[in-house]
C-alpha cells in the first residue's frame, strides 16, 4: 500500500512529511504518524473541522521512518509528518508513497515551490529549528553538499553523521550552516536531561543525551560561529501535558508555564547567547542541590516517586 506525505521544511530547507494510503482503509478516519510536536494540535483542529476522527501516533523522525519502513507494503497508517525532504524522496522511490495532485490554490513561497517533487507525493508545510551533526575539519576540508556526494571515494571515513534514512533533518542543517558560516542551534531537551523523570528511564537517559550533546556542540562548533542553546523546560500547558480534553492532572501543574513564556525564554538565550533556557528558574537550583548533595537529591526523587504512585490525580494519566 502506498502513501502520499507532507514534509515540513525545516531551517536550511529542512523538510518534514506526511503520506496518504492509495487504496482505502477498512476502518474510519485517519492514523497519523507524527514526529512534530504540534502535530497533536492539528489533529484536534481537523477534526472538529470535518468530524474525522484522527489517530495519533507520535514519535521521534527516526523512529517513524523506520517503523514506515518495516511496515512497508502493509502500513498501518495513512498519513505521516516529519522531518527532511530527503527522508521522503527516499520513501517515494522505495515505492512507499503515492502520486497526489496538489491544489493550486496553495500560497506556496519561492522555496515551497522549489521544493515539491514531480509526482507531489510530499509538500512542504513550514519553517522550524531541528539537527544534529559531526564534522572533523582537520581531515574534510571541503564539506559534501549532498547525501549523493557522501559515496564520493575520497570521503570514505572522513565524515561520520546520523544515517539519512532515519534522521530527516540532520544533514541540510549542517550543509546550511556551514555554507553560511556560522548559525545557532536551539536544542530542546528537558528539566529531565538534567534531573530526572521518575517514572520513566527512557525519557530520562534520551533528555540526558539531549543535553550531554548540546554541551559538545558548543565546545566544537564555537570557533566556527555556531552558537547552541539547549531548552529545558518543566511542565508547559501544551497538550502534552493537558491531555488531548485539557484536563489531565500531573505533579508538573503546579508552576508550569505557558508555551508563550518558553518562547520568550528561547528568545532572550539567544540575544544573550545563554546555553542553558531554563524557563522554570528553580530548575538551576534543583540542579544545584543534585550536585551537591547526590544521595540526599536520590532520597528525595524517591520520595517523590512514592507520592506519585499512590495519586493518580498525579501520573498525568488521562
Amino acid at each position: 500500500m502506498k502513501r502520499m506525505w507532507m514534509p515540513e521544511v525545516r531551517l536550511a530547507a529542512i523538510i518534514g512529511g506526511s503520506v496518504w494510503a492509495r487504496w482505502p482503509r477498512s476502518q474510519r478516519g485517519l492514523v497519523v504518524y507524527t514526529a512534530v510536536d504540534y502535530g497533536p494540535a492539528v489533529a484536534q483542529a481537523f477534526t472538529r473541522a470535518t468530524d474525522i476522527k484522527v489517530t495519533m501516533v507520535r514519535l521521534t523522525t527516526g523512529a517513524l521512518l523506520a517503523k514506515i519502513s518495516a511496515e512497508g507494503r502493509r502500513p498501518a497508517w495513512t498519513l505521516a509528518w516529519f522531518d527532511g525532504d530527503l527522508a521522503a524522496a527516499a520513501l517515494d522511490h522505495a515505492g512507499l508513497t503515492a502520486p497526489h495532485t496538489m491544489p493550486s490554490s496553495l500560497p506556496w513561497t519561492a522555496l515551497g515551490q522549489s521544493l515539491l517533487p514531480a509526482d507531489g507525493s510530499y509538500t512542504p508545510t513550514g519553517l522550524t529549528l531541528a539537527g544534529a551533526f559531526t564534522y572533523q575539519p582537520a581531515t574534510l576540508a571541503h564539506p559534501p553538499a549532498t547525501w549523493t556526494d557522501l559515496l564520493a571515494p575520497s570521503l570514505h571515513g572522513a565524515i561520520g553523521m546520523n544515517n539519512p534514512s532515519i534522521s530527516g533533518p540532520m544533514y541540510p542543517m549542517l550543509a546550511g550552516m556551514l555554507a553560511q558560516g556560522g548559525g545557532y542551534l536551539v536544542n530542546t531537551a528537558s528539566a529531565a536531561g538534567l534531573l530526572m523523570q521518575v517514572d520513566s528511564a527512557t525519557y530520562t537517559v534520551s533528555k540526558h543525551a539531549a543535553v550531554a550533546f548540546a554541551e559538545w556542540l558548543s565546545v566544537n562548533y564555537h570557533a566556527r560561529g555556531i552558537r547552541v542553546s539547549c531548552l529545558c523546560p518543566q511542565g508547559v500547558r501544551t497538550p502534552m501535558l493537558l491531555g488531548p480534553k485539557g484536563n489531565r492532572k500531573s505533579f508538573l501543574l503546579d508552576g508550569s508555564v505557558s508555551a508563550e513564556h518558553v518562547a520568550e525564554c528561547v528568545v532572550r538565550a539567544i540575544d544573550a547567547e545563554t546555553f542553558l533556557v531554563l524557563p522554570h528558574p528553580e530548575v538551576a537550583e534543583y540542579e544545584r542541590r543534585k550536585t551537591a548533595d547526590r544521595d540526599r537529591w536520590l532520597a528525595g526523587m524517591r520520595k517523590l516517586k512514592a507520592k506519585i504512585d499512590a495519586d493518580p490525580n498525579l501520573r498525568g494519566d488521562d
